[in-house]
């Protein structure tokens, strides 16, 4: 099966943007900051659902190192920036430079990065999905299966004390899983299997851990839905979808240049307004640049 080039759908701009909106409300500490887990739920789904059709475009020139290799450059480089920020600020700024968890090696020195990594795992994801998915027989199969797996890895992103980042990845998987399914799902006409998925893990996780962010996973498939069929049409919003994944990147930056300038305790909304639109507007100015373009 080969899924055909659409439209871009711009409304899928607007959800990238709020969601990184929605990211950087949660790390200030606003107001329902669990809203953070809608948000992140988005970036995986659209990510996984959007890789499955960019690979199914590609009659073979997708591959893993080719996608990975586009992911581990901003990595490296965000890495640098964000351990010399620690070194600048560190009192020992020798200590500073060392690596005192083995763990970090995988994220970096910014726990935020653990979305890049995770990103080229997923990657290899989706090229396994693709040579074991043929039929609407095996969605279904996949969907049921990936039931107890994901309730497996949400038990013990609660209760398995993980290390940092294996705990943030067991964490993505099910959105991620949501979002790889249901590309195939469309194709063979039975969307129910995916949400069936995603609604079935999402009550077995709340039911045992009371946390609300197995719930927001089928806010967040909901939104991307949406957002799929979705018709909007808005010639700013391709602008500002283009900034989403570096406002991810570079705004616990400006957490740090906020709480250097206000007192603490200051209001926090105004933070998260004041957060987002300053690595928006560094993004913006960055993309101008022809190399760091391609890494934003």
């Amino acid at each position: 099966m080969t899924v055909e080039r659409t439209d871009h759908r711009q409304a899928l701009d607007l959800i990238r943007i709020l969601a990184a909106f929605g990211i950087v409300w949660a790390h200030m500490g606003a107001p329902w900051p669990q809203e953070g887990y809608t948000a992140i739920s988005v970036f995986l789904i659209m990510t996984a659902h959007l890789s499955v059709e960019s690979l199914q475009r590609s009659r073979g020139r997708f591959s893993w190192l080719g996608r990975a290799s586009r992911i581990i450059i901003p990595w490296v480089l965000w890495s640098l920036f964000f351990k010399a920020l620690i070194v600048l600020t560190a009192d020992d700024k020798r200590a500073a430079l060392g690596v005192t968890d083995p763990w970090s090696l995988l994220v970096g020195p910014s726990i935020h990065l653990w979305f890049l990594p995770f990103l080229m795992l997923g990657a290899l994801l989706v090229v396994l999905a693709n040579r074991t998915i043929h039929t609407r027989r095996e969605v279904i199969a996949l969907s049921v299966l990936a039931i107890p797996l994901s309730v497996e890895v949400l038990m013990l992103h609660r209760y398995g004390n993980l290390p940092e980042p294996i705990m943030q990845w067991a964490f993505a998987l099910p959105p991620f899983l949501y979002g790889m399914l249901a590309a195939y799902a469309r194709g063979h006409g039975v969307m129910w299997a995916p949400l069936g998925f995603i609604t079935i893990v999402a009550m077995i996780s709340y039911a045992i851990t009371g946390e609300s962010w197995g719930p927001q996973f089928i806010v967040g498939a909901l939104i991307f839905e949406w957002a799929r069929q979705s018709d909007l049409r808005n010639p700013a919003l391709p602008v500002l979808g283009k900034l989403a994944f570096g406002i991810y990147l570079i705004h616990p930056f400006f957490l740090l240049v906020w709480y250097f300038l206000m007192p603490a305790g200051s209001n926090t909304v105004i933070a998260s307004v004041f957060v987002f639109v300053a690595s928006g507007t560094t993004i913006a100015l960055l993309r101008q640049a022809p190399l760091l373009g391609r890494l934003l």
